[in-house]
């Protein structure tokens, strides 16, 4: 994998072509803003070669990164977590109910794209949600069988409702006024 970021200047990089191994595969940059590739698989000792052809300052190549999965170990580690997954028992819009057994492990990860809205409870009692690498949602537990329920409010909702409730408080307000002051013109 690579990761192929536009730079920090703003502008876009123009459509740059990428080759792996001279074979022409896309062109970087097309209605995005940065890139991550799956580049292919090689063998172990296996020499790649990746070539972008950018005559542009735009692109910086020194932030380029590039990763590798170890095929045996991901999947050894995705064993080890579907062991210990949440039953989930409820869900609904923004909101996730189950029991794990989390064995003698500590920390839960999730698939859940992590955001200060959600709210983490273990037993009933709220704990700390954090993100992986800025990106999923993950909280620690203590070893053991625990129910586990995730809450999404989205961040400003409280103030919405707040500024709405006092917006109709002051259109009652008003139109209360009104239907006051032309009630006391009549009568006069």
């Amino acid at each position: 994998y690579a990761y192929f970021p536009k730079g920090t200047g703003g502008e876009s990089p123009p459509e740059t072509p990428l080759s792996i191994n001279n074979e022409y595969q896309l062109d970087l940059y097309i209605n995005e803003t940065d890139c991550t590739l799956y580049m292919g698989t090689y063998e172990k000792g296996e020499v790649v070669s990746i070539t972008i052809e950018a005559d542009t300052e735009l692109l910086k190549t020194s932030d380029n990164v590039f990763y590798v999965l170890d095929l045996p170990a991901f999947s050894n580690a995705v064993s080890h977590l579907r062991a210990h997954q949440i039953e989930i028992s409820d869900w609904g819009a923004g909101y996730i109910k189950g029991r794990i057994d989390a064995g003698e492990y500590r920390t839960v990860f999730t698939g859940i794209t992590y955001d200060k809205g959600w709210r983490v409870y273990v037993d009933g009692k709220e704990t700390e949600g954090r993100a992986f690498e800025d990106g999923l949602l993950y909280f620690e537990i203590e070893p053991g069988a625990h129910e586990i329920e995730l809450r999404y409010t989205a961040q400003g909702k409280r103030a919405g409702f707040a500024i709405s409730a006092v917006s109709v408080a002051v259109l009652i307000g008003s139109v209360t006024v009104r239907l006051v002051r032309r009630k006391r013109r009549a009568a006069v």
